[in-house]
């Protein structure tokens, strides 16, 4: 058994108050992208459904187990995020935590995002992002590849608002934040899009 879910859930733990503030405005049909282990299930508030994608099956066996104490659907389903099974325009609400630093390509993901997000939909996001600060930002190219091999694939150089615009998505909000507690991976944002 792999300790990611572990590092996952305790390592997250400082921005409780953050996810469940983002996950509170989804609606409707729900794509959780990434969704780990589940987190974002016991924030969600009265939705139609949920579904959850990831590429770890030992993330999804953690999801499963909470998606239990769900009062709405929930289908869990082992899936890349570059290249999703859903039809365009099929979600409300697409949800992504710290799911964008880790896929293989992000700008791909941004625009599968986009695809299956109905017109009206809203893309909510909470990720870790690259540093402006030229002395950080060199200390986390240097440890992408420990970190990646520790954390799940998780870059912690991303320039994922660049990825999310560059696919056509309109960032309707964008609030930036400073995580210290995990003092290579920050700044963090958190924000919504549209298409």
């Amino acid at each position: 058994m792999s300790i990611l879910p572990i590092i996952n859930d305790v390592g997250l733990r400082p921005l409780k108050q953050r996810r469940a503030s983002l996950c509170h405005r989804a609606r409707g049909r729900v794509l959780d992208l990434g969704i780990g282990t589940g987190l974002n299930l016991l924030a969600y508030p009265t939705v139609d459904s949920v579904i959850g994608v990831d590429t770890s099956e030992q993330m999804l066996a953690v999801a499963r187990a909470r998606a239990l104490a769900c009062r709405y659907p929930v289908v869990l389903a082992r899936h890349a995020a570059e290249a999703m099974p859903f039809e365009d325009g099929e979600f409300d609400t697409v949800v992504s935590t710290f799911a964008l630093c880790s896929v293989q390509d992000p700008a791909a993901v941004a625009r599968e995002i986009r695809r299956v997000l109905s017109p009206d939909g809203l893309f909510l996001f909470l990720e870790h992002v690259r540093s402006p600060d030229p002395q950080l930002r060199r200390w986390q190219e240097r440890f992408r590849w420990p970190w990646g091999k520790l954390l799940g694939g998780c870059d912690p150089s991303r320039d994922v608002v660049g990825a999310i615009r560059q696919a056509g998505l309109r960032i309707v909000e964008l609030e930036e934040f400073d995580g210290r507690w995990l003092p290579l991976v920050r700044p963090h944002v958190m924000g919504a899009a549209t298409r």
